[in-house]
């Protein structure tokens, strides 16, 4: 019989890896982009600038919370099969213990 065959330990492991890519992009690229509008001179130039950096720090948050977001999805879904496995192996141990000679003998 074919199976699947679900390694949650190394989807937590890869949602650790994607957890440290999310805080490699936080904070201090932010921070560094914004430093700086003021020696742009001009004041158009400056707020050319500035709306310019705004854009690019909603483009880094959203690169910031990408990998968190999708960690978050890869914890769940390891849960999930964690759980799933369990209830197959409940399911099993409860069908094991049935006597199917015994037909009034109730399963759960």
């Amino acid at each position: 019989m074919l199976g699947m065959r679900v390694n949650t330990d190394k989807l937590r492991s890869v949602a650790d890896r994607l957890d440290a890519v999310s805080a490699d992009l936080e904070g201090p690229t932010t921070a560094a982009v914004l430093s700086h509008t003021a020696d742009y001179g001009d004041a158009a130039l400056q707020s050319a600038a500035r709306a310019f950096l705004d854009s690019w720090t909603v483009g880094l948050r959203f690169a910031r919370e990408s990998p968190a977001e999708l960690a978050a999805g890869v914890r769940e879904n390891a849960c999930t099969y964690d759980e799933i496995d369990a209830s197959v192996a409940e399911s099993f141990r409860r069908l094991e213990q049935y006597d199917p000679v015994l037909i009034d003998e109730p399963l759960g």
